[in-house]
């Protein structure tokens, strides 16, 4: 099942954390709004320790969670196959250190994007418990290789009549060029 969303970014500055008692405390890394119901969002979080080290999972990889936020209000658990389908949209890569991780942006794959590596590293910030993240994206030779902080991908998606009964049309990052500040917005159009 392939599942689209309208991505907006919110990186955790430092000291914001998020307790849901469900979850815990964490950090969140970015949060996405699909196309349908935007009113819904997809939280995406992490966890650190008080150094500001990403804590592992029982595979022994960072901690990469999803929940819903409905009515962008109520704390609603994801289903499992919904679960799947965004981790395998998101794929997290493996940890590069404590501090560091990857998260693979697999629908950059079916749009004509010259992104070589469609991976968002995501590092932990701060120190002694005044913790955040980060987040960043090495654009394509169209853009000089350029490093983008991202704050906002917006995904287009057109219906279809089969399954994934979603098409991804286009996606666009927006975010800060890391070594000059300059606002930069880039689209990524579906294949024909």
């Amino acid at each position: 099942m392939v599942w689209v969303f309208l991505f907006a970014f919110a990186f955790a500055s430092p000291e914001e954390i998020t307790t849901i008692p469900q979850i815990g405390p964490h950090y969140r890394i970015l949060t996405l709004d699909k196309s349908e119901n935007p009113q819904n969002i997809l939280e995406i979080y992490t966890k650190m320790d008080d150094k500001c080290a990403f804590e592992n999972n029982e595979h022994r990889d960072p901690t990469l969670g999803f929940y819903w936020m409905m009515d962008r209000q109520r704390y609603k658990p994801l289903n499992g196959m919904i679960r799947r389908g965004i981790a395998h949209r998101l794929d997290l890569e493996k940890k590069s250190s404590a501090k560091s991780f990857g998260i693979r942006l697999n629908d950059l794959k079916e749009l004509n994007s010259d992104i070589e590596n469609p991976e968002v590293v995501v590092t932990a910030t701060g120190a002694d418990g005044n913790c955040g993240t980060r987040a960043d994206i090495m654009l394509g030779p169209s853009d000089n290789h350029r490093v983008l902080r991202l704050t906002g991908l917006h995904t287009d998606s057109r219906k279809t009549i089969l399954p994934p009964f979603r098409k991804v049309t286009a996606i666009t990052l927006t975010g800060e060029d890391v070594a000059t500040g300059e606002t930069i917005r880039r689209t990524y159009s579906a294949k024909h």
